[in-house]
């Protein structure tokens, strides 16, 4: 049940190819999920705002606990099924429809294991009634929603990024336009939370037909099924790790929170991790398709492999630094902006969260190049080694210093993560060191923020506007971005329709 979150649904987009442009071909995949993605996150957004406004802090927080809770539990019924799925179907289409069945059969076991435990240990551990109804109703949905993901993740491999974009941008419409509607008339959470269960169900019904008659085409089924004995789970068990270990330490403090500290804290989080959400689409959707490239080129195309690390560090830079440094110094204007003065404990939280805009993107870029390089045992190594440190932090600075402290600890565990990867992957071997123009960025990011706060008193719109400007221009008067990069955008642009 995401909350943020073929050329058309039912039709199938033509495959890359090798004589297909790669950088046109991750632009409109970029293009297509960042539409979407904006959408998706937008429609969640104002759910959110009418959530916080009209049920209060206490009641978002519960939602924002049911929520936190769910991403960390739901990785559990997949472990790695999807990220695998999505990286076979990039290397050859055959074998990863032959493993689908397969695949699919176990995902659905963890799944009923997970919902059955962790419905059990609720109602034990939870005496609110309505409370552990909440919990149970978001897990639910988010189960429905990662069924779906694997869809999407087949997809993703097959680069038709298109079909995610319409689905899950119609689901998140419907989600936040009956979630208001329902928030407003009842004043009630639970009622809200069960239409976001049911969109959830209806998305990942048509998402089951739509991989069933994908895989049913021709050239979709030529392997005999896999059996599960012969899928490898120990590549797979890897990747699960992986995304278990990142959304541990990425969710397991808004848990803590609410077990340390209460709701009405992880309400205050949970505005300022919902604008974090908002703010990380442009990049994070460059580093997505940038994956199925890394995942196809590390063995064929050592060329653009490289070329595909080093504009994509480049390009998450450049995107996500200044929409966090223009964050950071409008903290407060935005938060009052949108959620009101009860949320005013959430805005140095937020300034200090949004450092992970630029940090996470590259974890993406940087896990997608390990991941198409086979060295799931490093991701999986970096990725506990993070999460335990982000718990062990967590446990000690949410007493003594509340929601920043979780903030703080976010930021670090990020940090930490992409410098242990990247060191990896440079020192592996894996990809060459990266070429970032740090004198120059600096100063763009130094001018952006200067503006920024000269012109605050304006609003944040014209401050956050006046800021980014500035920052555009000093970057093409600095040559951040030269000739070169001008002309490769142009080739992405004539890239394939």
């Amino acid at each position: 049940m995401t909350p943020v979150a073929g050329p058309s649904v039912g039709s199938a987009e033509p495959e890359a190819s090798s004589g297909t442009s790669a950088a046109g071909t991750v632009v409109r995949n970029a293009s297509l999920l960042t539409v979407a993605t904006i959408v998706a996150r937008l429609s969640a957004f104002g759910l959110a705002i009418v959530m916080a406004r009209v049920l209060g802090a206490e009641s978002y927080g519960r939602y924002g606990l049911a929520f936190a809770l769910g991403t960390v539990l739901v990785p559990l019924a997949d472990f790695g099924m999807t990220p695998f799925v999505s990286r076979e179907a990039a290397r050859a289409r055959t074998t990863a429809d032959a493993a689908v069945r397969a695949l699919v059969t176990v995902k659905l076991g963890l799944m009923a294991a997970v919902l059955v435990a962790t419905g059990a240990a609720t109602v034990l551990a939870v005496d609110d009634g309505e409370l552990a109804a909440v919990i149970l109703a978001v897990l639910l949905g988010m189960m429905a929603d990662g069924l779906a993901q694997f869809a999407f993740g087949y997809f993703q491999g097959r680069e038709q990024m298109g079909f995610e974009a319409v689905v899950s941008t119609v689901s998140a419409i419907l989600r936040s336009v009956g979630g208001v509607a329902l928030v407003i008339a009842t004043g009630e959470l639970l009622p809200a939370v069960a239409w976001l269960l049911v969109v959830s169900l209806g998305q990942l019904a048509y998402c089951a037909w739509r991989l069933r008659e994908e895989l049913t085409q021709p050239g979709g089924a030529e392997l005999a099924p896999t059996p599960v004995r012969a899928i490898p789970w120990r590549v797979v068990g890897s990747m699960g790790l992986i995304h278990v270990f990142v959304l541990i330490y990425l969710r397991a403090d808004a848990v803590i929170i609410g077990l340390i500290l209460g709701e009405r804290e992880v309400g205050w989080y949970t505005a300022a991790y919902t604008l974090l959400l908002g703010l990380q689409i442009v990049p994070y959707t460059i580093a997505v398709a940038l994956t199925p490239v890394f995942a196809r080129a590390y063995t064929g195309d050592r060329a653009l492999f490289n070329a595909s690390w080093q504009e994509g560090i480049r390009a998450v830079l450049l995107v996500a630094l200044p929409v966090a440094v223009v964050t950071s110094v409008l903290a407060g204007p935005i938060i009052g902006r949108f959620f009101g003065t009860e949320f005013d404990p959430a805005v140095s939280a937020l300034a200090i969260l949004v450092g992970a805009i630029p940090l996470a993107a590259l974890n993406v870029v940087v896990g997608a190049a390990l991941r198409g390089a086979g060295r799931e045992r490093w991701l999986t190594a970096v990725s506990g080694i993070g999460a335990a440190l982000n718990v062990g932090l967590n446990l000690w600075a949410i007493p003594t210093f509340g929601i920043d402290g979780a903030a703080v600890v976010t930021v670090a565990t990020e940090l930490a993560v992409v410098l242990g990867l990247t060191s990896l992957a440079v020192r592996g071997g894996v990809a060459p060191p990266p070429r970032i123009p740090v004198v120059r960025l600096a100063l763009a990011l130094a001018a952006l923020a200067g503006v920024a706060e000269l012109a605050r008193s304006g609003g944040p719109e014209l401050a956050a506007a006046a800021g980014l400007v500035v920052y555009v221009l000093v970057v093409l008067a600095t040559r951040i971005v030269g000739t070169e990069d001008l002309a490769t955008v142009r080739a992405m642009r004539s890239g394939p329709a």
